[in-house]
């Protein structure tokens, strides 16, 4: 997060505060954790900015992770600012500004840059003060560079000294009361499974009887199990309400040590060891740890060299797939590769925590087959699920807390209406709706075609159809949060308006839309109801406000995360209500409270769109269904669009299709830029920038990538230009011409435009790289240095096993935050012409807060998929390593540099 942020402050030049904002996520790392995991946190963030852009965010993104975790461990330690400032000295004032003096003294060229744009600049800011009747400032200002420029060993020192300890103090002073919320906000353990005691004996996970087993968090009692036996070889269905303690149970079974009682087996659990135990978890996307399929299965700790890994992909029914890159498997596929990891461990127990709860009918079926096959086999196998057929399949069904509803039964008292309105309104018409994914470029992807759909006012359509059709997709646009490629959405005739009291959705994933500390603040918030219509919607979905109102978000189970977001979204009174899976992980209650409350807003004149992979639940609520299928249009990368993608749109993203570039050892590719970078700065003059930019061009041409997959640079870049070009082209310099009857400082021109080209083929280098290279070449890349290295290779795996996780959820990441972004905009006021207000910069920042404190979460569930692998070991296999054709491009790259050295001295540059 922190690597993208210093990234976009590097094409949108203005922004430059985007990247101050980058201290936060930092900071939420030095809050909690030590000084190991936060340099481990600063080597990735490093490595993803060089990547992403080249040597040019490296220094920004150091300087950004050392003031933010600087700072986070302030506020867990309770310093003062003036105690913090006193600290940064020595910490972090001192040592940065002597390797920035190094740094300037190893690379000359990138010297003699700074201090003459600055002195242009500077110059030129003078001259301008002299002709409105301030010269004797502009004299001032320049006497001071003069002498700063003169004496810069011990200047710059002393002014980055000011400069860290200025932007500490002013980090504190942004940032603090945002980490101190945070701290009460994250989750107090990284990991449920991290903290499973390994056994020295033998390892023996079943059978396993519990007695008398509880679990309490704090105050709350989680789980309460009098008498439980599993035996080897039995499949054990595992059902109840939401709150009973199924996850907290699959803890224990896998090891977790209980608050009170007995768990007797022969041995110990085992987590991830071979004959031990293995967890498979709800969410594929947070236990799929590998780049590539057959990656993801040898990710942990290292398998027997002779593991059968295609045999076991072939076991669950993704045979000839360990080449394909997970981030291109549909949810059924992940889940089932999650199974594929979980069985290359060969368990004696396999544990499956409601791991079919975000998958259609087919892929469920799919993932419940394997486990009944690998029960059949002889591992015992438990499965969470609230799914009646699912637990009928089973050897046996165990249900946590009070007895099942009978079928047909009531679900309780009926809570408060959804005010009526006078008249049914929100009748949704889509006409020619077509979405086309990065239309006219190499990455197009057709996901919805020519559809024409309406939904009457106050009636409730189904959305359905399987993972991957665009059921989600076809949610946003119709929720006015995504727009079509073509066509017209409309609300009453008129385009549709994301915002409260008109069009709003509650996303797949309900965390990512409680965006408060607490669930009263949640609802408020999204609502903007006062506080007797916030107890009320609490009590339509089923909660009772005295035990949920003051209940901290991170408290809530998924279910009871889900029914918050909607009693948030009725409360807003909308016109149209969209939800995507609303009913995914509920008990047999909730789903009646839920369906309840909808039947409500329906009957006052909601209209309702619903995705869902259930239907049944839905048939009293539901008057039409309409099931969508995948696009059959082939991608047509050469149609045409209107202009040339963002540089957000191609960014860290592979060319498909296989190219010379793309067989290229990655290790070449990054010595080629690492090569440029040291070059250019060392001599920044236009025969290495030339140089540097001519390698570049080959490299593209190699990759055989459409010039429309260039991105265009944002009108705010080339405005900031414009500003910076005035300013050093007043400077002074020793030579000068003049345009329209005034002089300009060529000299000043001149490195204008020698900054501007290094800093666009720096930028435009991380580009091609990550357009020629695999996600999954990275990761074996790094397995091949480890292997390489030895005992030293064995102790660097945390950092290489963070950056592949880095590159492998970086993008999921990234499209998380977009999404707390549009769910953020949604609950803003309408200004008086419709259309939301803008989101106020407090507002922005609070929301990377949030994205911060989610990817935590996320590392927690990372945590537990590490943990049930068996703790860090392999990455990926080892790469193939170079090549012939990896010679020939070192060679020819060597050749262009050195000549562009060599033309540099022979040839010094023809202005001054």
């Amino acid at each position: 997060m922190a690597a993208a942020l210093v990234l976009i402050s590097q094409v949108f030049p203005l922004a430059i505060g985007v990247s101050f904002a980058a201290c936060l996520p930092f900071g939420v790392i030095g809050l909690r954790h030590t000084f190991r995991t936060c340099a481990l946190a600063l080597l990735v963030g490093v490595t993803m900015g060089f990547l992403l852009g080249g040597t040019a965010p490296v220094v920004l993104t150091i300087e950004t992770g050392l003031v933010g975790m600087l700072l986070g461990a302030s506020i867990r330690r309770g310093w003062s600012t003036g105690r913090l400032v006193l600290y940064a000295l020595p910490l972090l004032a001192i040592p940065s500004s002597a390797l920035a003096v190094v740094l300037l003294v190893i690379f000359p060229g990138v010297r003699e840059l700074l201090f003459r744009i600055t002195g242009s600049t500077v110059t030129g800011l003078a001259r301008i003060l002299g002709n409105i009747h301030l010269g004797l400032l502009g004299r001032a200002l320049v006497a001071i560079w003069d002498w700063a420029l003169r004496w810069w060993p011990l200047t710059v020192p002393l002014l980055l000294i000011v400069a860290v300890l200025a932007t500490v103090a002013l980090a504190r002073a942004a940032f603090g009361a945002l980490l101190s919320r945070a701290d009460r906000v994250l989750p107090r353990a990284t990991g449920h499974l991290s903290g499973v005691p390994v056994a020295d004996g033998p390892i023996g996970p079943v059978p396993v009887r519990l007695e008398g087993v509880t679990v309490r968090y704090r105050d709350r009692l989680a789980l309460d199990v009098p008498e439980l036996t599993v035996e080897p070889g039995e499949y054990l269905a595992v059902t109840g309400r939401n709150g009973t303690g199924k996850s907290t149970l699959t803890r224990v079974l896998a090891g977790a040590p209980p608050t009170t009682g007995v768990v007797e087996r022969p041995g110990g659990p085992g987590l991830g060891e071979p004959g031990g135990t293995a967890v498979v978890f709800q969410r594929p996307e947070s236990q799929v740890l590998g780049v590539r399929v057959g990656d993801d299965v040898r990710f942990g700790r290292a398998l027997a060299p002779d593991a059968d890994v295609d045999g076991v992909l072939r076991r669950v029914g993704l045979s000839g797939m360990a080449d394909r890159e997970t981030a291109t498997l549909s949810g059924g596929q992940l889940q089932r590769l999650a199974v594929a990891a979980a069985l290359a461990r060969e368990p004696a127990l396999l544990i499956s925590d409601e791991s079919t709860a975000m998958l259609d009918a087919e892929g469920r079926a799919s993932v419940v087959g394997v486990m009944r096959d690998i029960a059949d086999a002889g591992t015992a196998v438990v499965h969470v699920t609230h799914h009646e057929a699912e637990a009928a399949g089973a050897d046996r069904e165990v249900r946590l807390g009070p007895p099942r509803a009978p079928s047909g039964g009531e679900p309780g008292p009926a809570g408060p209406t959804v005010p009526a309105r006078t008249r049914a309104r929100g009748t949704v018409e889509l006409q020619g709706v077509t979405l086309i994914r990065d239309a006219g470029t190499p990455w197009d992807r057709p996901v919805i075609s020519d559809l024409d759909l309406v939904v009457p006012g106050g009636t409730a359509l189904t959305i359905t159809g399987d993972n991957g059709a665009g059921k989600s997709t076809l949610a946003w646009i119709i929720a006015g949060l995504l727009k079509p490629t073509a066509g017209s959405v409309t609300v009453d005739g008129a385009p549709v308006v994301n915002g409260r009291g008109r069009v709003v959705i509650g996303v797949q994933h309900a965390r990512l839309q409680v965006l408060r500390d607490t669930v009263g603040e949640d609802v408020a918030d999204a609502s903007g109801a006062d506080g007797a219509g916030v107890r009320a919607a609490l009590r339509l979905v089923g909660l009772d406000p005295a035990d949920f109102a003051d209940r901290r978000a991170d408290e809530l189970s998924g279910g009871e995360q889900r029914r918050v977001v909607l009693a948030g979204l009725l409360a807003s009174n909308p016109q149209v209500l969209v939800l995507d899976e609303p009913l995914a992980g509920l008990d047999d209650e909730a789903t009646a409270h839920m369906t309840e409350a909808l039947s409500a807003a329906k009957a006052a004149g909601t209209t309702l769109v619903i995705v869902t992979h259930d239907l049944a639940p839905l048939r009293g609520v539901t008057d039409r269904v309409h099931d969508v299928a995948a696009s059959g249009e082939a991608p047509q990368p050469h149609r045409k669009r209107p202009g040339r993608p963002q540089f957000g749109d191609v960014v860290g993203r592979p060319l498909p299709g296989e190219t010379p570039a793309h067989r290229v050892w990655v290790g070449t590719k990054l010595a080629v830029l690492a090569a440029m970078g040291v070059v250019m700065g060392v001599r920044t003059d236009w025969w290495n920038i030339g140089a540097s930019a001519l390698v570049l061009l080959g490299w593209f041409l190699l990759a055989g990538a459409p010039w429309r997959a260039w991105p265009r640079l944002p009108r705010l870049f080339f405005a900031f230009g414009f500003v910076s070009l005035f300013l050093t082209a007043m400077g002074s310099g020793a030579t000068t011409g003049h345009l329209f009857g005034v002089e300009i400082s060529l000299s000043g021109v001149d490195v204008f435009f020698r900054a501007l080209a290094a800093l666009l083929v720096s930028l435009f280098a991380a580009l091609v790289f990550c357009w020629t290279t695999p996600l999954g070449d990275v990761p074996g890349f790094l397995q091949t240095c480890l292997d390489r290295l030895g005992g030293l290779g064995r102790r660097g795996v945390a950092a290489a096993s963070a950056l592949a996780l880095a590159i492998r959820l970086g993008p999921l990441a990234l499209a998380e935050v977009r999404t707390m972004w549009g769910l953020a905009r949604q609950r803003r006021p309408l200004r008086p012409s419709g259309r939301p207000r803008g989101v106020t910069i407090e507002t922005m920042l609070e929301l990377l807060l949030l994205a911060t404190v989610q990817s935590c979460r996320r590392a927690g569930e990372l945590a537990d998929a590490i943990s049930s692998r068996g703790g860090l070991g392999a990455v990926a296999q080892p790469d193939r390593g170079p090549t012939r054709l990896d010679g020939a491009v070192v060679l020819g790259t060597v050749a262009v540099l050195v000549a562009g050295v060599v033309l540099g001295g022979v040839f010094p540059g023809m202005v001054d």
